[in-house]
């Protein structure tokens, strides 16, 4: 193999090691997001930001 070729590869292990553990932070994020805080930003006509927080609780019966 040459030396070129070997760098190549490692370059495409690393993006697909990155890459895999992006994607399963997104689906634990998801996944984790039904009890977590949803907040948003509100900005009113004097320029004041506000922070709301708003907790969305999924009620499932066993």
């Amino acid at each position: 193999m040459k030396k070129n070729d070997q760098q190549r590869l490692m370059l495409n292990v690393i993006i697909l090691v990155i890459s895999g553990f992006i994607l399963i932070f997104m689906l634990l994020g998801k996944f984790l997001s039904s009890s977590a805080p949803e907040s948003s930003l509100i900005i009113d006509d004097q320029e004041n930001i506000y922070v709301t927080e708003k907790f969305i609780r999924n009620n499932r019966s066993a």
